[in-house]
C-alpha cells in the first residue's frame, strides 16, 4: 500500500493576547492492484508417481479485482528457484492455471477450458510431495502472495 498524506496547519494571529494553531492530518493508504492476485490452489502430489511427476503439477492465480492485471514480467518460485511469467494478463475475477507440460496438465483435466501458461519446466526446481513453499513476486520483485505446505512453514514463520 502506498499511503497519502495530507496535512493542513492553520494559524490565527490575530491581535488576541492567545495564538491557535490547528493541525490536521489524514493518511488515506491506496491499495496497489498487485497485492490482491492470490495463489487460489496448487497441485504438488501428482496421482503420477514416475519419473517426470513434477511436468504433472499446477498452480492457479486468481485475480479478485474489478481490473485487468498484467503479470508479465511476475515470477513464481518454490524454495529454490524461480520462474519469469510472460505477457500474460488476468481479467478481473479472473483465474489462470500455471503449468509445468500443458499435455501433462490436459492429461488430467482434458475438458479445462481457462486460461493457461506453460512453463515448459517443473514449477521452480519441482514442488516437494512432503512440503514446499510458493512465492508470487510482481516485476519489481515484491512478494504478492506467498504459502507453503507440508513440513515448510516458512509462509506462516516469516523471518
Amino acid at each position: 500500500m502506498q499511503p497519502a498524506a495530507t496535512v493542513t496547519s492553520t494559524r490565527s494571529t490575530a491581535s488576541t493576547p492567545t495564538a491557535t494553531h490547528t493541525t490536521v492530518a489524514s493518511v488515506t493508504a491506496t491499495p496497489t492492484a498487485a497485492a490482491h492476485v492470490v495463489i487460489n490452489e496448487v497441485e504438488y502430489n501428482s496421482v503420477h508417481a514416475n519419473d517426470d511427476e513434477a511436468y504433472y503439477e499446477w498452480l492457479e492465480l486468481y485475480n479478485p479485482l474489478a481490473v485487468f492485471i498484467n503479470l508479465r514480467g511476475w515470477t513464481i518460485g518454490d524454495n529454490t528457484a524461480s520462474d519469469t511469467l510472460g505477457e500474460t494478463t488476468i481479467a478481473p475475477g479472473g483465474l489462470l492455471v500455471i503449468v509445468a507440460r500443458r499435455v501433462r496438465f490436459l492429461e488430467n483435466y482434458p475438458s479445462f477450458s481457462g486460461l493457461l501458461v506453460e512453463l515448459g519446466q517443473p514449477i521452480g526446481n519441482g514442488l516437494a510431495n512432503s512440503g514446499d513453499r510458493l512465492i508470487l513476486r510482481d516485476a519489481g520483485g515484491h512478494v504478492i502472495d506467498a504459502m507453503s505446505y507440508g513440513n515448510d512453514a516458512s509462509v506462516l514463520s516469516p523471518p
